[in-house]
């Protein structure tokens, strides 16, 4: 017959419950590094199937911009400027005009001009008050 002493089986308990709260850390350890591991895997991989849809869709936009072939009696009417092209003069007109007048444009005058009319409404607000 066999005599147990009390104080040996709660050390033995006391180890299981060391053992069990360690197997459950390493455990939710193990399964959250799993987790986040299946998770960045997705990642990557959705991220290597947008960018393949993206080089897709560039390619067929850049197939759909490429001029095709006319005829001949549409290429007579593509003679005419466009809308774009006449705007794009006019623009071109319009800053090579105020690069010009900006070029020859008298300063001192200017500055006379802008003197002037700060004196004016200088001399009206103090009529004013």
């Amino acid at each position: 017959m066999v005599i147990r002493q009390p104080h040996i089986a709660f050390a033995e308990s006391s180890n299981l419950r060391k053992m069990a709260s360690l197997r459950g850390f390493i455990g939710g350890g193990v399964l959250c590094s799993t987790i986040m591991y299946l998770a960045t895997a997705e990642a990557v991989a959705r991220n290597h199937k947008i960018s393949n849809i993206l080089r897709e869709s560039s390619t067929l936009a850049e197939a759909a911009m490429r001029p095709t072939q006319q005829c001949c009696r549409r290429e007579r009417f593509n003679n005419k400027p466009q809308v774009v092209d006449t705007l794009k003069d006019r623009w071109n007109t319009e800053l090579q005009n105020l690069y010009t007048s900006t070029e020859f444009l008298d300063f001192t005058r200017l500055r006379e001009q802008v003197e002037a009319t700060i004196g004016q409404l200088q001399y009206r607000r103090g009529r004013q008050d």
